[in-house]
């Protein structure tokens, strides 16, 4: 792909990411069904990452979607869950043409660091059962990152981003716009 489609793309990215931001403002409170996020899933943050992506979805989502949960409730009450320069457009590492709005701050899950994303479109229609109930398929999801291992300073398998004390996405990956 040549930098001048993946630059027009991206200015596409933009103008979804306004809408999904738009939508969770005023729409916060339905994107949850008691404990549980409507359309929930987790991705991979990095190209190479689904087959941790597909183990931690079957050991853990349930948990995960807990404790994510009341994270998400804390970033709102903390004032920093609509705090627009927290959220930025990614493209997606599996398909270049997609998009998801990511969240600056890492939610931490035992060992494993993840990042709050808005999608646009739910991808398990098939099985998923609020598919089958609404129109609307804006939700809250993951994407994962890596995970900190005491003998390596940078978030394995990849050993490629050091994650500080505070959690944030570092700048060379935050400030990304392609």
């Amino acid at each position: 792909m040549s930098k001048g489609y993946l630059k027009e793309s991206y200015e596409k990215f933009v103008k979804t990411s306004e809408i999904l931001y738009d939508y969770m403002k005023q729409s916060f409170e339905i994107m949850f069904d008691g404990n549980i996020i409507k359309h929930f899933d987790i991705e991979s943050g990095f190209f190479g990452l689904n087959e941790y992506v597909d183990e931690i979805k079957e050991n853990h989502s349930d948990d995960i979607q807990k404790s994510l949960i009341l994270w998400i409730k804390n970033e709102l009450e903390q004032n920093q869950l609509f705090e627009n320069k927290n959220w930025k457009p990614f493209r997606d590492q599996d398909i270049l043409t997609y998009m998801f709005l990511g969240y600056r701050k890492l939610f931490k899950y035992k060992n494993f660091f993840l990042q709050l994303i808005l999608f646009s479109d739910c991808e398990n229609t098939d099985i998923c059962k609020y598919c089958k109930i609404e129109d609307n398929r804006i939700h809250f999801g993951l994407t994962l990152y890596g995970w900190k291992d005491n003998n390596y300073e940078k978030l394995q398998p990849f050993n490629r981003l050091i994650i500080l004390n505070d959690d944030l996405i570092p700048e060379s990956l935050w400030n990304i716009t392609y």
